[in-house]
């Protein structure tokens, strides 16, 4: 492993100025005929037009300048398009007619025995080393490829277009904007709301969208939020649960020597849907106008760990306008706060 990792960096430093991977300019039957000449292994590439991921492989992994010169330097690169019926029956002779998604990657050799193979969008360090594989080790092919009337014989005949929610995964790795729902819970105070206040439980759940820009995260979001305290009132405890239908922008920074962390500064505005009080005998409506405001507005300071797909968040929900409407005196729904996102195709 370590000529490997040896021999990969020098090539880097041979070929720093490739721009992108050098796909084959013919067909696959005369890139097999090239790799002989040149005494390369062929690195097999296939992809189709309605595929998020191989988007996003060919937008931002393959035009790296060191693994595109490794690429050149090590294989013929062949790309083949499952669209057309050719690419179609070639993708079957390389998985003996079983269905197979793309982007799907293949290491061969000119006597078109695989040795390598992969499936799936991956990330820089996952495709370099894919593309790692030294030639000297005596290691065995894993199967050879079918021969055309074999592979003809199996073939099925594919869907026209994937199904829905594949082409809705598709979508999401390729976009720059990637969508994301958020749960989760608090734990909520009404400050300043008079003696005996303690903390309630409540929860968060919404939508909202996630652009990455190297350390920096941007997620506008909308939220439902469950927010209020207990207050003890002549003696009574009394519950407050107000709903709000807030409108956020997440501001996140990844730390590199806290790396998976980030800091995270999210500035929210809210609007109450509806609220009650529940106390020892029995519950009543709140009276927005009068007794509480409709709108609530603040920042939430806290963490979040960058998990790729799932990034969980906790933190201080700091509520900065005052919610009290009745005594004069100033109220406002702070506390903690933890969530767990998942976004699908980051």
């Amino acid at each position: 492993m370590k000529k490997s990792v040896l021999i990969f960096f020098t090539s880097l430093l041979l070929m720093k100025h490739a721009r992108a991977i050098d796909f084959f300019d013919g067909s696959y039957g005369e890139a097999l005929a090239q790799a002989k000449v040149e005494n390369k292994l062929l690195f097999i590439y296939f992809t189709a037009s309605w595929c998020g991921p191989c988007v996003y492989m060919q937008k931002y992994i393959f035009p790296d300048p060191e693994l595109s010169a490794y690429t050149k330097l090590h294989y013929i690169a062949v790309k083949i398009d499952i669209g057309k019926e050719d690419g179609r029956l070639l993708l079957n002779k390389f998985t003996h007619g079983k269905r197979q998604g793309v982007p799907a990657y293949f290491i061969i050799n000119a006597r078109e025995e695989i040795l390598k193979s992969a499936i799936g969008g991956m990330k820089y360090n996952q495709f370099k080393m894919f593309l790692l594989y030294d030639r000297s080790r005596a290691s065995r092919a894993l199967y050879k490829v079918l021969a055309d009337s074999v592979t003809r014989g199996k073939m099925e005949q594919p869907r026209s277009k994937p199904a829905f929610f594949s082409r809705l995964l598709y979508n999401a790795a390729a976009s720059k904007w990637k969508t994301g729902i958020r749960a989760g819970m608090n734990l909520m105070q009404l400050h300043g709301g008079g003696p005996g206040t303690r903390l309630r439980p409540g929860y968060e759940l919404g939508l909202f969208f996630d652009r990455s820009l190297r350390r920096y995260t941007f997620q506008p979001a909308i939220l439902l939020t469950s927010k209020g305290g207990y207050l003890k009132q002549n003696g009574i405890d009394t519950r407050i649960n107000i709903q709000y239908l807030e409108l956020c922008l997440s501001n996140g920074y990844l730390v590199k020597p806290l790396y998976p962390l980030k800091i995270s500064v999210n500035p929210y505005a809210g609007l109450a849907l509806w609220g009650k009080a529940t106390m020892k005998d029995g519950k009543q409506a709140i009276n927005f106008g009068n007794e509480f405001s409709k709108t609530d507005y603040g920042i939430k300071i806290g963490l979040s760990a960058y998990l790729g797909s799932f990034e969980p968040y906790i933190g201080y929900n700091l509520g900065l306008n005052n919610i009290d409407r009745a005594t004069g005196s100033k109220m406002y729904a702070r506390g903690f706060y933890f969530s767990i996102a998942l976004i699908p195709g980051k």
